[in-house]
This record gives structure tokens, C-alpha cells and sequence, in this order.
């Protein structure tokens, strides 16, 4: 039997087993607070700060048995008869059978405020009387044990952990008052019992069997001291043939124990509170709805993908540490949804622009001193800056967005977007080696690729190809002459001092020796300057043709090589990503990223079922690479697949965080499907794979909804 399914037009997903191959979390979050839940609805609750979203953790696993008629049983391990997770938009619900009964437990993140809200029901069906008890065990896991003690306050009936907030200067005094440092969990039905204290609850051994406690039917009801704390509830019930009873809970962080009663007056409304929620959810789902003849297809392109998009760009991943290339392209993909926010997210990033138009590739987000990447010098910041922008504003429909006017990272000057955009393209653009191609410094859009360029002289092939495509996106909808003549400029170079004869070279570093050739042992073509030759219009008449035909040794049934073969050993030109493992990461994987690139190249010179199929790959759904060889919930576009041949081939990174989406609806909608926004109107051009004869379609444009029905 699968362990899967899509349902309800792809909002549910059913998960038939609490045993999935890793854990597939749904994420459950507002503007401040995040869940991930997994099939068993585990997951560590956080809240996020203003920021771009720095996290703090509140609570840490939830552990939940009943207890019948004296018997003890743990919940959402499968001990039952029937297990069944169901991930929604708005929430996670798992209901478990068991002779003479049935436990849903269901949870969600409210549409604003720093908690999680849970429900535990239990109903009889049995056909005799029963006595039923709930305990609900949360780990509250604010930084450390040392200062940190947990309590029981009578009056509001509510478990919480509290210690004043971690600071180190003495000054700091003051700016730690303002913290909110109570953990707390509270419930709706008054409990019998509680714990505080991990260890007490648990025993000093194994915590996957039914604590003592439990089995006992009675908690210690005492205060924890600088050790790891837990609210753990005890709830007991009578519940007659055929009924049910039920207790829902809260948990979240407060400033002080007083809010308590405050937050559960609002919060333990649940059914508004969950029909809140829910409608936020749909009113996203809104932005576009397409009916293609691939149900699969649909739940991910119409729903879960959007979700994947929204979080990475509304919320910059939930990291204050990132390069501006992920801020710039998640927010693409976000609006998708919400392209008006989508602006808004991506002026943050022009505003720490400099004034003769350089940006920085990396960046900390908070305000902190930078670290690691943030040290260095990339490269790439211009590109995506142009790029992005372009596509963004295109998708509000409204290009007097060009004429909006932002500051400078180091400038009390002002200037118009548009402005904004052309200082980056003249930066970068005069940023050239003697061969005339953009340099590499650091590192470009492939940043352990930090060999070539790091004594400043190395040239980017990639980077070249790239401004090149930017530039003349830029001039497609605001004509520039002086821009124009940049991307010919670059064109020129590229084609004169990058073709290795059947594709081109990935650079040239800095003591003039070409990579990415025929003639290298490994790393022989780096996909993304082929992708990028492509979408820029460099590649042309006979080249074009062996650059197409040169994909062909880089596919595998997980989309395409980043490059091959991949390095087995450390290779000193290209620095730190050959130290990478085979087949992993940027190291000669299928790096969805790159796949995506190679998808747009496939659009760009109108060969759809290439495109469509190159699209395909990166879905965990991708019949060639199915959820029992990859491993993950099919809810979400990894960064990468395992790409040798043996045991891990096909294996997910299982990471959350990645542009492909972006590029990935960006495509399939405005491409595929070919409702693609302007400044000046909507235009439908579909390039359907074959097979598609006709779709029915909804967007909306400028505010407002708009239905279509298109054929091939």
C-alpha cells in the first residue's frame, strides 16, 4: 500500500504511517511564530523576530499518551490499529484508532501571536462506559538550563519556564527587560496533575516508553530547578458509549505569567481561531489556481509549493545569515502570491545598495557584525538585483514601481529604482578581466567556487553570460542604449575567449588557465554558463546546437549535473567546492538550482516538452525518482539529489531552503502555462508539453481575479 496521497484538490496531504522514510514536516507559521510538524507532529516551535526573522526556540517535542479503563498507551508512534496524519495549509492532524477508541490530536499556529494550539480528543467507541485519561507532555527549551527554573501557577492553571533573559555586558541590563522569557502551556479544561521537571517525568533511561508516571495515572505536581524543564498535563474523563471528550491546549511564550490569562481568553476560542487561520491560507491559494491534466502536478504547483515560496520569501528562510541572491530570488517566487509584498521585501535589499551602484553578496540581516561568507567578496549581487527586480515588478502589473525612490547603504542620496538598477549594471559591467568578462572574486552564484578569481584577475564565464541576460531583460521593458551596448560588449568577449568547442568554458582564473574544458579529468562542463549562454542570446547558430546537444551527458533522472565528472579529490583552481562530496552539494550533483537554469534555456529558445520535462525531474513526485527512493515528503523541492550510482542515488538533501521553487512556478505559470504579467497587461502564451490540449486557469492581476481557458 502507497504511505501516501493527495486529497481534496491537493490541500491534504495523507500520510498512512507514523514510519515515513524521514520525517515530512508540514510548517505551520504567522509573522512571528513557526511549527514544523511532522507526520508524528513533532517539531521544535520558534519564534520569529522582525529582522528578517531570527529564531528563538520555545518548545522542543511534544509526548502524548492515554490512559483507559488503566491501561496506558503512547500516541503518534503507531501503536494502534489505524494511523493517519493529515497536513493541511493551516494545520496538522493525526487521528489513530485503537480498540474501543479513537485519539485526534490536531495543531496549529493561529493567524497571529507567539503559540501553537493543540486539541486532543478521545471518543468512545467501545460500547460501554469509559474512564479516559490525556497526558500531554511539552519540552520548553529556552536557552539552556543554568538560571532557568520551571513552575505551576495555581490561579491561571498553567505550567511555564522562566529565568531572567541570557545576557553577557553589563549594559545589557536594560535591553533584557524587554524580552519575553515565559514559556508557558495552558489548556482549556482544568488538569488533575502536572510536572515540570523532564527527568521526573521521564526517568533517567529510555524516554520512548510510556513513562512511569503515566502508567501510574499520577504526575508529581512539583517546581523544576536549573534542570531541563517540561509542562507535562494530566486530564481525566468520563466519556459514555458513543461520545467523546476533548481538551484543547496552548503554548507559547509571554512576557510574564499575568498574560496568561489574557492569551487564553483568545486563543482557546479554537474554532475561530483555526477558521482564521484557514483563511489566510486561501486567500494565498487564490493567486493563481491551475487545472493541467497532471492531479500530482496540480497539488504541488496550486498548493504546497506556494507555501514552500511564501515562507522563503515573506520570511527570508527564517535566517538573518544569507546572500542577497536567495533574499532576491525567493521573493520572485513569492510573488507569485503576493507580488506587491514581494516589492516591498526586495526594496529592503536595494536599500543596501552603494552609491556608485556595487551591492554586497552576502550580508547579515539583524544588524550583527558580519561572519564567514558575509567577509567576502561575491560577485553576483548585481545580477540578481536586476534580475529579480525586473521579473517582480512585471508581476505587479504596475511599472511605476521603476519610479519609486530608495537609498543607499552608504548615501543619504535617494534615487528611482530604475536608477538603482542601472548603477548596478554599469558596476558589474566595468568590473572586467583583460578578456574582457566579468570577474569572479570570491566567488559568483556557485559560491565554493572560490579558486579562480581569488587573486582578483580570474573571469567569470557564468557571471558574463548572466549580467549579459539581466542587462537585456532590463532593456526589454525600459530601453537603455548605453546598457545595450554593455550586454554586446560582454556577448563579444564571452564568444571570442570562452568557446572550448563544443560548449563553454566554465572561466578562466587568475593566471590565464581555462576550466571547465575538454581537456580537464573532471569538471569538464559547468552547466549554468551553458544555461546562462542560452538565456542571454550569447549562444547562437552552430553553438547554440552544441550546447544542446552537450546537455545530454549531464542528465540523469534527477534533473541535471551541475558539472562532470564530479571531483574526487581537491582540486586547487576550483577551491573549496571540490573538497565537497561526490555527488553532493555544488560537487557534480543534480543541484535543482542549476536544473531550473537549464529549464529557462529550454523555454528560452521554445522547445517546451524539453522544458517540461527538465521541470519534472526536481519534483520529489518525478515517477523516476519516487518518495520510497528519495526519501521526502512530497511537498517541497529539495536544493539537490544524490546523484552516484548506488544505495543513496536518487536521496533528497531534504533541504527546505532553496531558489528552485522560485524559478520552478515562475516557469510553469507565466511559461508553461503562459499567463504572464507586465507593466502593460496580461499575455497568454502557452507552450504546452505534448499531450496538453487544454487547461482552465485562474490569476490575479492588479487585484483582481481573472479566469481563463487555454488551449494549445
Amino acid at each position: 500500500m502507497r504511505i501516501w496521497s493527495f486529497e481534496e484538490g491537493g490541500r491534504v496531504l495523507s500520510i498512512r504511517t507514523p514510519n515515513t522514510p524521514t520525517p515530512w514536516k508540514n510548517l505551520l507559521f504567522n509573522d512571528s511564530y513557526m511549527l514544523d510538524a511532522t507526520q508524528r507532529l513533532q517539531g521544535a516551535g520558534v519564534t520569529l523576530s522582525k529582522t528578517f526573522n531570527t529564531k528563538e526556540y520555545i518548545t522542543a517535542d511534544r509526548d502524548l499518551f492515554v490512559r483507559v479503563n488503566g491501561e496506558a498507551y503512547r500516541l503518534l508512534v503507531g501503536a494502534g490499529k489505524s494511523y493517519e496524519c493529515r497536513h493541511e495549509m493551516a494545520c496538522s492532524t493525526v487521528c489513530e484508532e485503537f480498540d474501543g477508541f479513537t485519539v485526534t490530536v490536531r495543531v496549529f499556529v493561529p493567524a497571529k501571536g507567539e503559540a501553537e494550539i493543540w486539541t486532543v480528543n478521545v471518543e468512545n467507541t467501545s460500547g460501554t462506559a469509559m474512564s479516559a485519561e490525556v497526558f500531554t507532555c511539552f519540552g520548553l527549551t529556552k536557552a539552556g538550563t543554568m538560571g532557568q527554573c520551571a513552575r505551576w501557577d495555581e490561579e491561571s492553571g498553567t505550567a511555564y519556564r522562566a529565568g531572567f533573559p541570557y545576557y553577557v555586558y553589563y549594559e545589557e541590563y536594560e535591553n533584557a527587560l524587554k524580552k519575553k522569557d515565559i514559556c508557558y502551556v495552558t489548556s482549556d479544561v482544568r488538569p488533575v496533575g502536572y510536572e515540570t521537571n523532564n527527568q521526573r517525568f521521564f526517568g533517567a533511561d529510555n524516554p520512548y516508553v510510556i513513562p512511569e508516571p503515566v502508567r501510574q495515572g499520577k504526575l508529581g505536581c512539583a517546581q523544576s530547578e536549573d534542570g531541563m524543564t517540561c509542562g507535562a498535563l494530566h486530564f481525566a474523563f468520563d466519556i459514555a458509549s458513543g461520545a467523546s471528550a476533548s481538551v484543547n491546549i496552548l503554548a507559547g511564550v509571554a512576557k510574564s505569567i499575568g498574560e496568561v490569562p489574557g492569551l487564553k481568553a483568545e486563543y482557546l476560542n479554537v474554532d475561530a481561531q483555526l477558521d482564521a487561520a484557514r483563511m489566510i491560507w486561501e486567500k494565498r491559494l487564490e493567486s493563481y489556481w491551475i487545472d493541467t491534466p497532471d492531479d500530482q502536478l496540480n497539488a504541488m504547483l496550486n498548493v504546497w509549493l506556494k507555501k514552500q515560496a511564501l515562507f522563503l520569501g515573506k520570511f527570508n528562510r527564517a535566517s538573518t545569515y544569507c546572500p542577497i541572491r536567495n533574499q532576491l530570488q525567493d521573493a520572485m517566487g513569492y510573488a507569485l502570491i503576493d507580488p506587491d509584498d514581494a516589492f516591498r521585501v526586495v526594496c529592503d535589499v536595494m536599500a543596501k545598495q552603494h552609491y556608485d551602484g556595487y551591492i554586497k553578496g552576502w550580508v547579515m540581516t539583524d544588524g550583527s557584525a558580519p561572519q564567514k561568507l558575509c567577509l567576502i567578496e561575491h560577485s553576483d549581487g548585481a545580477i540578481w538585483l536586476i534580475l529579480c527586480f525586473v521579473n517582480i515588478i512585471e508581476m505587479t502589473g504596475n511599472s511605476d514601481y521603476y519610479n519609486t525612490l530608495i537609498g543607499y547603504g552608504d548615501s543619504d542620496e535617494k534615487d528611482t529604482v530604475l536608477e538603482h538598477l542601472k548603477k548596478a549594471a554599469r558596476y558589474m559591467g566595468a568590473k572586467t578581466g583583460e578578456r574582457g568578462m566579468c570577474l569572479m572574486l570570491d566567488g559568483d552564484w556557485t559560491d565554493p567556487l572560490n579558486g579562480p578569481g581569488r587573486k582578483g584577475k580570474g573571469e567569470s564565464v557564468w557571471n558574463t553570460a548572466a549580467l549579459c541576460y539581466a542587462i537585456r531583460r532590463l532593456v526589454s521593458v525600459c530601453p537603455d542604449d548605453e546598457l545595450t551596448a554593455i550586454a554586446d560588449r560582454l556577448d563579444a568577449a564571452m564568444n571570442e575567449n570562452a568557446w572550448d568547442g563544443d560548449w563553454y568554458l566554465a572561466g578562466i582564473d587568475d593566471d590565464g588557465r581555462p576550466y571547465g574544458t575538454h581537456k580537464d579529468p573532471e569538471a569538464k562542463e559547468f552547466l549554468n554558463a551553458q544555461s546562462f549562454a542560452i538565456l542571454a542570446g550569447i549562444a547562437r547558430g552552430e553553438r547554440l546546437e552544441k550546447v544542446v546537444k552537450s546537455f545530454e551527458s549531464l542528465h540523469i533522472d534527477t534533473g541535471y549535473l551541475l558539472f562532470a565528472p564530479e571531483f574526487n579529490e581537491y582540486n586547487a583552481v576550483w577551491g573549496r567546492i571540490s573538497a565537497k562530496n561526490p555527488g553532493t552539494a555544488e560537487n557534480g550533483c543534480a543541484y535543482c538550482h542549476g536544473t531550473m537554469f537549464k529549464a529557462a534555456s529550454d523555454i528560452a529558445r521554445g522547445d517546451a516538452d524539453a522544458a517540461f520535462e527538465t521541470l519534472y525531474d526536481v519534483l520529489p513526485i518525478n515517477p523516476k525518482n519516487p518518495t520510497e527512493q528519495n526519501l521526502q515528503s512530497p511537498t517541497f523541492i529539495p536544493n539537490f539529489y544524490f546523484s552516484l550510482p548506488g544505495a543513496n542515488f536518487g536521496r533528497s538533501s531534504l533541504s527546505y531552503g532553496t531558489g528552485s521553487v522560485a524559478w520552478f512556478l515562475w516557469m510553469m505559470v507565466e511559461y508553461i502555462v503562459g499567463i504572464r504579467h507586465t507593466g502593460s497587461g496580461v499575455v497568454i502564451e502557452p507552450h504546452f508539453p505534448t499531450g496538453w490540449k487544454k487547461i482552465t486557469a485562474s490569476r490575479r492581476y492588479r487585484g483582481e481575479l481573472r479566469e481563463y481557458e487555454i488551449e494549445a
